[in-house]
């Protein structure tokens, strides 16, 4: 057997390699903010020396709470003290954002739902979300009955992108992971 790499990154690239040579091998992802499922997939991680990939929604945790109460840097700081709590490094601790778009929103006109979009993405890459799948799908109060069309979706998309992007290049050098650091 291979030994584990260090850190996120490096065993996530292992787990494509060992995936592309056909082993049946992969990353799940927990997608919950109470404690006793944070805690059983924490201690999962440790006794399986896997990565912890925790991942929350825009409507679970946003800029304005969400329905658990909690901002991205709050939510962030949870998962990690679970992590540190049972001994897992946090290097092994893939934090995440799932259909990060204006889904909480969608009830305002486009414009603002997508302004809190942006702050949304902008607030999971601040916290140290590595992993930012955004989801601009829905309709919003102003979209046609039937929804937005594939071309207004696909801008929406780019505008929260850009926003990660923007957000990426604004944290501290010491924040991000030295290939990209080392773009620049």
């Amino acid at each position: 057997m291979t030994p584990h790499p260090n850190n996120a990154s490096e065993r996530l690239r292992e787990v494509v390699r060992r995936n592309r040579r056909s082993e049946k091998v992969g990353v799940y992802a927990v997608c919950s903010a109470h404690p006793t499922v944070i805690a059983a997939a924490v201690q999962q991680a440790v006794e399986d020396e896997s990565i912890l990939h925790v991942e929350s929604t825009s409507s679970q945790v946003n800029q304005l709470g969400g329905y658990t109460g909690q901002i991205p840097s709050q939510f962030a700081e949870f998962v990690l003290s679970a992590a540190q709590r049972a001994g897992l490094p946090r290097d092994r601790v893939l934090l995440g954002g799932d259909h990060l778009g204006p889904y909480p929103w969608r009830e305002q006109p486009s414009d603002v739902a997508l302004h809190n979009a942006r702050e949304l993405v902008r607030s999971c890459v601040f916290a140290g979300y590595k992993k930012i799948h955004l989801d601009a799908s829905m309709a919003c109060a102003d979209d046609a009955t039937q929804g937005p069309d594939e071309r207004t979706i696909a801008q929406r998309a780019a505008i929260l992108c850009r926003a990660a992007e923007s957000a990426a290049e604004d944290l501290p050098a010491r924040f991000l992971p030295s290939p990209v650091r080392d773009r620049h």
